[in-house]
C-alpha cells in the first residue's frame, strides 16, 4: 500500500487547517480523542482563521463574541432571507401540478427539516455556549468522539445536526471573509485620499518615505493601511540587495 502524499491534502480556508482530499476530514483533529482534546485543535483552526488565541487552548472571550457575531449574522440569513425565498419558489413550482410534483413536495419538506433543525433549542445551546462546538459538529461525521466527555457524557452527533454546523460554518466563513475585504479596500482608499492629498504619486508609492513620513493619516482606517502597506514595503527594500 503506497503512502499518502501532499498531492492528497489540501489546505481548507474554513476549517483553516489541513484535511484529508478524500474524505474532507480535518488533520487537526486526527489524534483527539475526547470533548477537552478536540475543542483545544478546534481553537487552533479559529487561530488558522484570524481569531486571537495568544498561543493557548483557550480562545479569548471578546473573540467569542465576534465569532458568534458571525454565527448569529448566519441564523438570521437562514431563517429571514434564503430559506423563506426557496420554499417560496418551491410552492410556486408545486402549485403547477407537474409531473414533478412529488419532487417539489420533497424539496418543501426537506426546507422544512433544515428549518427546524436550526430552530433546535438544544442544536443552537452547543453553538451559542462556543463557537468553538460548531467546528466539532461539522466534523463529527469523521471523528465520533469530538464530544466524548462533554458535560460528562458521551454525547453522539445526528447526521442533521453535522451537516447544518457545516452549512452555518461555511457561511459564516464567507460572511467573515466579505466583511474583512470591504474593510480592507475601504482602508485602502481612505489610505490613498490621504496620500493624493499629500502629493504623493500613487503609481510610485515603493519611493514614500515609509519609516519616517512628512504627515500621518488621522483616520484610523487610513492608519491600519498605512501599517499594512509600510510594513510590505520594509520587507520588500529589505529583501532587495544592490546588484
Amino acid at each position: 500500500m503506497k503512502n499518502k502524499t501532499s498531492g492528497h491534502e489540501l489546505h481548507h480556508e474554513i476549517f483553516g487547517s489541513v484535511l484529508d482530499r478524500s474524505e474532507m476530514a480535518p488533520f487537526l483533529l486526527l489524534k483527539s480523542q475526547d470533548y477537552t482534546s478536540s475543542l483545544n485543535q478546534a481553537t487552533r483552526m479559529m487561530g488558522n482563521r484570524g481569531f486571537d488565541t495568544f498561543g493557548t487552548d483557550e480562545l479569548q472571550e471578546s473573540e467569542k463574541i465576534r465569532a458568534q457575531k458571525y454565527i448569529a449574522q448566519v441564523f438570521k440569513y437562514f431563517s429571514f432571507s434564503m430559506l423563506p425565498f426557496i420554499r417560496g419558489q418551491l410552492a410556486l413550482l408545486r402549485a403547477l401540478h407537474s409531473r414533478n410534483y412529488d419532487l417539489y413536495r420533497d424539496c418543501l419538506k426537506a426546507v422544512d427539516d433544515m428549518d427546524s433543525t436550526l430552530n433546535s433549542p438544544q442544536f443552537r445551546e452547543i453553538i451559542e455556549e462556543d463557537p468553538r462546538h460548531l467546528f466539532l459538529l461539522a466534523s463529527s461525521g469523521k471523528y465520533e468522539r469530538v464530544f466524548y466527555g462533554y458535560r460528562g457524557q458521551n454525547m453522539n452527533i445526528p447526521k442533521d445536526w453535522q451537516q447544518t454546523a457545516c452549512s452555518i460554518l461555511k457561511m459564516a466563513h464567507l460572511i467573515k471573509s466579505i466583511e474583512e475585504d470591504s474593510q480592507d479596500i475601504n482602508d485602502y482608499a481612505q489610505l490613498g485620499l490621504f496620500l493624493d492629498m499629500q502629493g504623493q504619486n500613487l503609481d510610485d508609492l515603493y519611493h514614500y518615505n515609509w519609516n519616517n513620513p512628512d504627515h500621518l493619516p488621522e483616520s484610523e482606517a487610513a492608519q491600519r493601511a498605512f501599517v499594512k502597506i509600510s510594513t510590505f514595503f520594509h520587507k520588500l527594500q529589505e529583501s532587495l540587495t544592490a546588484g
